[in-house]
């Protein structure tokens, strides 16, 4: 049987929405992952396509942030990691990102991304995403690559985009992914962070800056809204069986 949590449930059930931003404009959930596993067998509760639900500690908390844009990702993202240190075990991003590769449609993940105003890199230190398992899952193309985290008026310049196609071999770019991968790194090598700390930046393609045909502003009037929901929601799925096992 599948239990339907709706608003109401939602203290219950280990969860709580964070409704003052304190200017950020960005909401955070926490969920109680202990509480959700004991209330799981007393109301035989279950998601679909969630295999394990398996709390690592007495206080294993999951940190929802909603979107973020550009450097503000490191104003938030730098606090948490110096709060919880060694307690946290991973960052998972999930969004949507412009492809240098492949189609709208796609779903990329990133393994390094650079900084277009400084060139600068940091590593994303992937944990055992199973590209296979993911493909079927999402019933999409799977690109894995470096990234390059932009401001929006670079995604005008197509001579730069094309140097960090071609020479850095970058297969997608962002807004945001650079500033948690940095921090996050910069906190591994301060010990901050412990060693087997994982980082996992799973991306839908959107559009294709570099090809006039899949831009944005291209689309046809008649496309669904609901292109790239069931691979993202795929995404999000497959994402939270790997940070419940």
């Amino acid at each position: 049987n599948t239990y339907n949590l709706n608003s109401n449930d939602d203290e219950e059930f280990g969860i709580e929405i964070v409704e003052r931003t304190f200017g950020t404009g960005v909401h955070i959930i926490v969920i109680n992952v202990n509480k959700y596993t004991s209330q799981c067998k007393q109301y035989n509760l279950s998601l679909p396509h969630i295999t394990h639900i398996n709390a690592a500690s007495k206080n294993h908390i999951i940190l929802h942030i909603g979107y973020t844009f550009g450097n503000q990702s490191h104003e938030l993202i730098k606090p948490v990691l110096m709060l919880y240190g060694c307690k946290l075990r991973s960052i998972n991003i999930i969004g949507k990102c412009g492809g240098l590769i492949g189609k709208q449609g796609d779903v990329m993940i990133s393994t390094r991304t650079f900084l277009d105003k400084t060139h600068d890199v940091a590593s994303v230190k992937n944990g055992n995403v199973d590209i296979n398992e993911l493909q079927c899952l999402t019933n999409s193309t799977i690109h894995v690559g470096p990234f390059l985290t932009v401001a929006g008026t670079i995604l005008q310049n197509e001579r730069l985009l094309q140097y960090y196609k071609i020479v850095m071999g970058c297969i997608g770019i962002d807004m945001d992914s650079y500033y948690y991968v940095h921090e996050a790194e910069s906190s591994i090598k301060h010990k901050l962070l412990s060693e087997d700390f994982v980082m996992r930046c799973v991306y839908y393609v959107v559009d294709v800056p570099i090809d006039p045909k899949q831009i944005l502003t291209n689309r046809k009037s008649d496309d669904h809204w609901e292109e790239g929901i069931r691979a993202v929601n795929a995404v999000e799925r497959y994402l939270l069986n790997k940070v419940l096992m």
